[in-house]
């Protein structure tokens, strides 16, 4: 026979098990505040603004469109992401190496304009298009 006490009994002594369970032994403490410790030296290295390397150099110049020499990366390694990005910019060119081809500055002809071209004139016109055109791709 069951009595009424017994299904409160076996609560509590489930409880207390749990309870038992859930503090940590000697052994498990340490570790945990072990882990805890290293999480915590983990957060601040992540806070912590990471140098780059050679490797790291070479690979945020040559994702920017650069194949860096040697001496271009050693510039580069030690600093901080920002502090590549921010001389990357500070050092790109702002003006063309290679000047535009004579001619790219020049009005295109109205509608106007065009519709009142004789065959030979728009024959002339074609030619001198892809004549500019060929010395854009050149460029």
């Amino acid at each position: 026979m069951v009595h009424a006490t017994a299904p409160a009994a076996l609560i509590h002594d489930a409880a207390s098990a749990f309870t038992r369970q859930r503090r940590p032994h000697s052994a498990h403490a340490a570790h945990r505040a072990q882990a805890s410790g290293a999480t915590a030296a983990m957060a601040a290295a992540e806070r912590e603004p990471r140098l780059l390397d050679l490797d790291d150099a070479r690979f945020f110049l040559t994702r920017t469109g650069f194949a860096p020499n040697h001496t271009e990366l050693a510039q580069y390694a030690g600093l901080t992401r920002e502090q590549s990005v921010d001389k990357l910019f500070a050092t790109a060119r702002t003006e063309t190496v290679v000047p535009l081809p004579d001619r790219v500055s020049e009005p295109i002809p109205t509608r106007a304009e065009r519709d009142a071209w004789t065959p030979e004139q728009r024959r002339d016109q074609q030619r001198e298009r892809n004549r500019r055109y060929e010395l854009l791709r050149a460029w």
